[in-house]
């Protein structure tokens, strides 16, 4: 039984489906295993085995990644957890079928980025950061941003240029950034450098 409360919303779509799979948000409770076990199957059965989007292949590597999770359940925080499962959903590898990656569990700042041409740039931001419109998102955590946007695709099927405009906005939490792919595991804490370099054009 899913508590009200205890887990964010985890949306995997796909043509004419739409299976909403609820995973917790809280970290490391003395009975993590036994809520992400559940978890686990509800995705297994509510998703994985409904969703007609995977090759056979992808759906054999999603199989492989959860029983994979199964064993080490209750080992992750919140935020790996919920990150692992949108990686399993980005194995369809389309458009339509991923996770709402606004559900990660992870702290965030009020700014909004934007692909423009390739390169990701402050669109949005609060009072406290105004001054950062226009910039260029250079790195997080010290990495460059090449390497990191390489990690986060991962979290999203389809053409590269969709998932740089899927992703775009996760850099607002850059504490999320970490268990995404091991070469961008930070020992401190995340921070995200602009490069005050004016958005080109979108005009022709």
């Amino acid at each position: 039984m899913i508590v009200p409360g205890l887990r964010c919303a985890l949306l995997v779509a796909a043509a004419a489906l739409f299976a909403t799979v609820a995973v917790r948000a809280a970290t490391k409770a003395p009975d993590a295993r036994a809520e992400q076990l559940e978890d686990l199957a509800a995705f297994r059965q509510d998703f994985l085995a409904v969703d007609r989007s995977f090759s056979p292949s992808a759906r054999a590597e999603a199989e492989r990644r959860i029983r994979a999770l199964e064993r080490k359940a209750g080992d992750a925080d919140g935020t790996r957890f919920v990150v692992d499962l949108c990686r399993v959903a980005a194995l369809a590898d389309n458009g339509h079928t991923h996770c709402q990656l606004e559900s990660i569990p992870a702290p965030s700042v009020p700014i909004g980025f934007v692909v423009l041409r390739g390169e990701d740039y402050v669109l949005s931001a609060g009072a406290a950061n105004a001054d950062l419109l226009g910039a260029r998102l250079a790195a997080v955590d010290g990495r460059p941003i090449s390497m990191v946007r390489r990690a986060v695709r991962s979290l999203v099927g389809g053409l590269t240029a969709w998932r740089d405009v899927q992703t775009a906005g996760v850099y607002a939490g850059p504490d999320c950034c970490r268990p995404w792919a091991s070469p961008i595991a930070g020992t401190g804490r995340s921070t995200v450098s602009s490069h005050p370099t004016a958005a080109p054009s979108s005009a022709n």
